[in-house]
């Protein structure tokens, strides 16, 4: 999924949504929801903020599709892991379906959280 169309219809597909249902709840144009998939417009910045909300994503996973690439950095510059586990997380972040990434992320944090309260 090169492209932020490509990525919402993914999203609009494996969550059984039409079009139109789409451009119902995120109050853009269905013929707006359409070119955007077909990549023949690109999304104004207030239609990306509600896509992502109602498929609960973020921004940047629907923008560039690499989410997990700035927890690698964080990673990285927080704890000075070994390359080879950031490569083995990166892959492995790199092959999860958006949703299941989310949670990741979101457990991710948490444990970060966790871990700086006993700091």
């Amino acid at each position: 999924m090169d492209t932020i169309g490509q990525r919402i219809r993914f999203l609009r597909k494996k969550n059984g949504i039409h079009q139109i249902d789409l451009a119902r709840e995120t109050g853009i144009s269905r013929s707006n929801i359409s070119k955007i998939e077909s990549n023949d417009i690109k999304p104004a910045s207030n239609s990306i903020v509600a896509i992502a909300d109602y498929f609960r994503v973020s921004t940047d996973w629907l923008l560039k599709g690499e989410e997990y690439q700035e927890a690698l950095a964080e990673a990285e510059a927080s704890y000075n892991a070994k390359p080879t586990d950031l490569q083995e997380a990166s892959m492995l972040l790199g092959r999860l379906e958006p949703d299941r990434l989310q949670r990741v992320m979101a457990f991710a944090r948490f444990e970060l959280t966790q871990q700086e309260k006993k700091e």
